[in-house]
């Protein structure tokens, strides 16, 4: 869940909780300004960790980049150009970018076939993610933005997403096709 300041879409608070087999950790994120980020952290039944950690001003949670990216202006994109962004993630942050690969069109099963911005995405090493660029992500080319798919190999196998119903769009969906 993110919460983000509705003038700029800079990131207010973060929660993540993840369950992977008998593995469990809650995370709190408050964001204090551009300089601070309060966690807080808590894995299986053992006490909640508290940390300040230092950021810059344009330093965003996981959900709130994804926000961020979708209201960039990419008429005048090339391919292959990157877009940088600083993310917090447990206890660091992390200088990261989306690359813009360029126009695809993507055929979804009873959604449709949309002309798509496709990007991939720099991941860092974790509990779930190879390092690199290997996540794929497909969002409609029209003033919404809709991240339409996304997929990515995991560590062990590998992960798809994709909408399932698109409704109550702010802008026309000019980009489907059929």
């Amino acid at each position: 869940e993110t919460w983000v300041r509705k003038d700029n879409l800079r990131p207010l608070f973060f929660e993540r909780n993840t369950r992977e087999g008998d593995f469990r950790q809650h995370e709190n994120y408050v964001f204090e300004g551009d300089s601070l980020v309060y966690r807080k952290n808590k894995i299986r039944d053992n006490a909640f960790t508290y940390d300040t950690i230092k950021i810059t001003g344009c330093t965003y949670d996981v959900m709130s980049s994804l926000l961020f990216t979708r209201n960039i202006d990419y008429s005048k994109m090339k391919s292959n150009e990157k877009i940088p962004i600083t993310v917090v993630m447990d206890d660091k942050t992390y200088d990261l970018y989306f690359r813009y690969i360029g126009i695809e069109n993507k055929k979804l099963k009873n959604v449709g076939t949309f002309e798509c911005l496709k990007f991939t995405v720099l991941l860092v090493q974790g509990t779930m993610f190879h390092e690199g660029e290997d996540m794929f992500i497909w969002v409609t080319n029209d003033k919404n933005h809709i991240p339409l798919w996304a997929e990515s190999p995991i560590l062990i196998g590998n992960v798809k997403a994709r909408i399932t119903k698109i409704q109550g769009n702010r802008y026309p969906l000019t980009s489907k096709i059929k």
